[in-house]
């Protein structure tokens, strides 16, 4: 003859684990099937770029000084290479975080780093 079997029940504290444990994978789930991830990287590398472009375009005597003194290009002149680093910090720095021309993008990053 088969014992009948009781209907298995968690005692509160081990249901109010397992919650926590069904919501965390839940989460995990839902970050895994949207691109929210991905996004706060690129923001993050973008933050560190946009930033000191940002600062040195602000402050152009500085930009220029660290063109002719810290950072020479021997073909370029100190005020181009200011504006290019610039342009160059702010622009990559978009392309990033927008995920448009993600190489190229990296390429500025990697100039002005």
């Amino acid at each position: 003859m088969a014992v009948p079997r009781r209907p298995h029940t968690l005692s509160p504290a081990r249901q109010a684990d397992a919650e926590i444990l069904a919501w965390a994978a839940d989460t995990i789930g839902f970050l895994g099937r949207t691109a929210w991830p991905v996004v706060l990287i690129r923001v993050q590398i973008a933050k560190q770029t946009i930033l000191p472009g940002l600062l040195l375009a602000a402050d152009r005597i500085t930009a220029l000084t660290l063109a002719a003194h810290e950072y020479p290009v021997p073909w370029l002149e100190p005020g181009t290479e200011a504006l290019l680093g610039i342009v160059l910090q702010i622009g990559g720095g978009i392309s990033v975080l927008l995920g448009l021309g993600a190489r190229l993008g990296g390429l500025a990053v990697l100039r002005s780093a």
